[in-house]
């Protein structure tokens, strides 16, 4: 049965051993029967570690880009040790996904053993202990069934994800709507990209590369699109949390300025022709 959000994340945080459904309890993911979602091979598995996953100021960014298919099905095994509230912010992982499956190992079983044997003076050799977390998207609503096997898991088939050559990676995306009647007013944004892009590059010594403009209406409705070309990880989170503090109508911006949030790269088509030409974008001031 899927089950409201809010109950895997108490699960996975050991708040409660059981979890409030309207008309009873659900019992911890243990004591359940095994799930028909839960497969015995998942193939084209993909790794989130601490290399590819940074955090800073509530602000997490999953730097995997991964080209999804229509009929995507994908596993990812998180193995970045984020603080245990990160799975509040799964409204906001990779959601292009309708149905995704997330693998997390089971931090707080392995610390009581390395306690254990710690305090015993012995090496304790801990059994594979794993939750898995099946989440669903339908009608705008995040719903997720989870189950926590210790022992045999299983088994995980991984993949360096491929991006394909008519495609790009977008960590950022910037809508602007029609020119006139009505005008959206937050254009007046879009004037001060260039401005503080430059201050951007200047004061943290490296260069925002990559971006591209798409038209996507007869008013002059467009998007702005950053790649981010030549970051790493670091840079990319750092620049994304200033664009974001930046890029604000009336208190509001892409991602809220408070709570958690994740932040996961997007694959898009590359549009060559007609009207939806991508165009790059220069932050170079006019001579």
């Amino acid at each position: 049965m899927l089950k409201i959000f809010y109950c895997a994340t108490m699960l996975f945080m050991g708040l409660a051993k059981t979890c409030s459904q309207g008309n009873g309890t659900v019992p911890r993911t243990e004591n359940k029967p095994k799930p028909t979602w839960l497969k015995s091979v998942y193939n084209d598995a993909v790794m989130i570690e601490g290399t590819n996953s940074k955090e800073q100021d509530g602000v997490y960014l999953i730097d995997q880009p991964v080209y999804f298919h229509a009929d995507s099905m994908p596993v990812f095994f998180i193995t970045a040790k984020f603080p245990q509230e990160w799975l509040n912010t799964m409204n906001d992982f990779y959601p292009e996904l309708n149905e995704f499956t997330v693998i997390v190992p089971d931090y707080e079983f392995y610390d009581k053993v390395a306690k254990d044997a710690s305090d015993q003076g012995i090496t304790l050799e801990p059994t594979t202990t794993n939750y898995y977390y099946y989440f669903k998207r339908e009608d705008g609503k995040l719903t997720v069934d989870s189950y926590h096997i210790s022992g045999e898991q299983p088994v995980l088939n991984y993949v360096i994800p491929q991006i394909p050559k008519d495609k790009i990676v977008v960590y950022r995306t910037e809508s602007y709507g029609s020119v006139c009647c009505p005008k959206d007013e937050r254009r007046i944004l879009e004037e001060q990209d260039a401005p503080f892009i430059r201050q951007y590059e200047q004061q943290n010594a490296l260069k925002i590369q990559g971006s591209y403009r798409q038209i996507n209406g007869k008013e002059g409705e467009h998007n702005n699109y950053y790649t981010l070309k030549g970051l790493n990880t670091n840079q990319r989170l750092e620049f994304l949390i200033a664009k974001n503090k930046q890029w604000q109508f009336e208190g509001k911006t892409l991602i809220p300025l408070t709570g958690k949030h994740i932040i996961t790269p997007e694959v898009i088509s590359v549009e060559t022709e007609g009207i939806r030409k991508m165009q790059p974008i220069s932050y170079q001031k006019e001579q």
